[in-house]
């Protein structure tokens, strides 16, 4: 199950099918170090991690890569099981000219996170940031929360091979944030109910341990695969270079919760930088069924979801959690009929 290699992307484009990034080079400044970077875009700015391709199950995914780099480059979908040399899709794809474009076509017949990167230059790639993350869902459901944990190295673009053995990162990453030791994550991971499924990916070079302290941890895929049986989770849990899991958090009690990720040393096993992560959890189940929050459940709320399953509007994190009446992370006849129910029980 180990697999070598990255994960993540913040910036969500949509739920549409056809997407276009660009691969630039350009500089980033970080904790006031400047960079020249090569990375993903959908504009002229940088971006680190790349763009978060979003689509949907069962429908062709579409994305035009367009270099705008001066040399050539080769732009591979990691992890992507579907075929079983699982190193990158397409399979040998002749690579991408110097200011010119190629079109990707992906098949999205399974649920799941997948890395985009440029494996021209190897480690080097990674180092300047050179990936991203396509997350394939189910219609009418919200996409899981993608905690990202990477490195950078500073000194990356003097044209030094990275030594993966005796890497020794000068910025340590969760998300977009730049975090000293001991700093906590700005925008924490927030949860409309008791309960919140996130990503854990490690876009990095370094083993992430997470420590969940006083949250319960249940493990529920790998790689994009779906477990025979979820697995309870105790003490720590180790991320390596490349993986990428889905948990289930839970909370007993409503408030703040502190998860620890140490960086640590793979050959060492010594941590090398602390970083914690807040998740809020807030107990909403008593505005289940009040979709338009006016204090009771009716026909209103009713013709809202009926809305949002046809696809007429999309609905907000809270609104989506306040229509999933049976609260199984989708949006189906199912809550229509509950909340139908419910309705015809109030009256």
């Amino acid at each position: 199950m180990r697999k070598l290699l990255t994960i993540f992307a913040i910036s969500v484009l949509g739920f549409g099918q056809d997407f276009s990034i660009n691969i630039i080079e350009n500089s980033m400044e970080f904790n006031g170090v400047s960079l020249s970077v090569t990375s993903f875009s959908n504009t002229d700015v940088p971006q680190i991690p790349g763009p978060h391709i979003v689509g949907n199950l069962g429908s062709s995914l579409t994305i035009e890569v367009n270099n705008l780099t001066n040399q050539e480059q080769h732009f591979n979908i990691l992890g992507l099981d579907i075929l079983p040399e699982n190193n990158g899709w397409p399979i040998g794809n002749g690579g991408i000219a110097p200011l010119s474009s190629t079109v990707i076509n992906m098949p999205s017949n399974q649920v799941g996170t997948w890395i985009y990167t440029v494996t021209t230059q190897g480690a080097i790639s990674i180092e300047s940031g050179l990936f991203g993350i396509i997350s394939i869902v189910e219609a009418n459901q919200i996409v899981p929360k993608i905690v990202l944990s990477y490195e950078m190295d500073s000194a990356w673009h003097l044209g030094n091979e990275i030594d993966t053995y005796h890497y020794n990162p000068d910025l340590f990453f969760v998300n977009h944030e730049v975090l000293d030791a001991d700093s906590i994550i700005q925008n924490p991971l927030n949860s409309f109910g008791m309960s919140l499924d996130i990503e854990l990916v490690n876009m990095g070079y370094l083993v992430h341990r997470y420590e969940f302290n006083e949250l319960t941890a249940t493990l529920k895929s790998s790689d994009a695969n779906e477990l025979l049986a979820p697995i309870e989770l105790t003490g720590y849990f180790d991320v390596f270079p490349g993986e990428r899991y889905q948990l289930a958090l839970g909370a007993h009690l409503e408030g703040d919760y502190v998860i620890s990720l140490h960086y640590l040393n793979p050959i060492s096993g010594h941590s090398i930088q602390e970083n914690h992560i807040i998740a809020h959890f807030e107990d909403f189940s008593a505005n289940i069924g009040d979709i338009n929050l006016d204090g009771n459940k009716n026909i209103l709320d009713l013709v809202i979801m009926i809305d949002f399953l046809l696809g007429e509007v999309v609905p907000s994190e809270t609104e989506f959690f306040r229509s999933d009446m049976n609260s199984d992370g989708q949006l189906t006849v199912q809550d229509i009929v509950i909340l139908v129910n419910l309705i015809l029980f109030i009256l």
